[in-house]
């Protein structure tokens, strides 16, 4: 859970603050996808965001204690800043679990974000396949196009 629904300061009359929450949200999810992700080196078996500081069900005093009170995030570990995309990425999980909402990256930011990463040349880490995507030319939206010009969605 975000912290400002931790703290019980959530303001329900605005559609902003249901955006940030869900941004926080997505960070824990993007966390968890990074985890899993074989260019950081070994994937260890499934870890939940906070795995190492909580038991599997925690109660919600645990998660204000960590969330809220100790600042706690996932942690990040080094081996993740090595490669080129995933420090990006990890970058962007941080700027979207900021403990101030306001402070947080928006879910637009976070997809221009996508966008470039996706143009930039990180061993191919959107689809972790450096193998045949040579011979395909991207194209914005998805599309590929392949060696003998017709264009394809992945």
């Amino acid at each position: 859970m975000a912290p400002e629904v931790l703290e019980s300061r959530v303001n329900l009359e605005d559609l902003e603050s249901f955006k940030q929450m869900d941004v926080y949200s997505m960070a824990l999810v993007l966390w968890e996808m990074a985890s899993r992700c074989e260019v950081v080196g070994e994937v260890k078996n499934y870890e939940l965001p906070f795995g190492s500081k909580v038991q599997e069900q925690p109660c919600v005093d645990t998660m204000r204690d960590i969330v809220l009170h100790g600042r706690g995030r996932p942690e990040i570990p080094s081996s993740w800043l090595v490669h080129q995309g995933m420090r990006f990425l990890c970058d962007t999980i941080t700027e979207c679990w900021d403990h101030d909402p306001e402070a947080r990256l928006t879910a637009h930011c976070v997809a221009e974000r996508f966008n470039l990463m996706a143009q930039m040349d990180c061993d191919d880490i959107l689809n972790n396949n450096t193998d045949n995507e040579a011979s395909k030319t991207a194209s914005p939206g998805g599309e590929h196009q392949d060696s003998d010009g017709s264009r394809n969605m992945q």
